[in-house]
């Protein structure tokens, strides 16, 4: 990646976060299979959750794909565990949600097929 397209993607991840109400951070035990499926479910259940509540949740996890960010994220973050999720998060602007509207929205739990069908 270059220099240029990291920075960009670092100041638009920084302003997101700064600009949302919360993080959300999830960990695995390690990096086996089994934890890994583990934390994929915890997200699942997070974000089905949040929805539920009309609490919207996005993940920026470009961070801990990318170095350095990748190899320093548990240190900074100061867990012993692997960093496999930052969601972060904000109340959405409906009490309740529609899942007519959101459907299209990162509050989504799913897509609608429409939307993965190309013309």
């Amino acid at each position: 990646m270059s220099a240029s397209f990291r920075n960009s993607i670092e100041k638009i991840t920084r302003e997101q976060i700064e600009n949302s109400a919360g993080l959300f951070i999830i960990t695995s035990k390690d990096y086996s299979p089994a934890s890994l499926i583990q934390a994929g479910r915890l997200y699942q259940s997070l974000v089905y959750t949040c929805f539920e509540q009309g609490i919207g949740i996005h993940p920026v996890t470009q961070l801990i794909q990318e170095s350095p960010w990748k190899e320093e994220i548990s240190q900074k973050l100061k867990t012993d565990y692997p960093v496999q999720f930052i969601l972060r998060t904000g109340k959405l602007k409906r009490d309740v949600p529609d899942f007519e509207i959101d459907a299209v929205t990162s509050a989504s739990i799913r897509m609608k097929p429409e939307q993965f069908i190309a013309d």
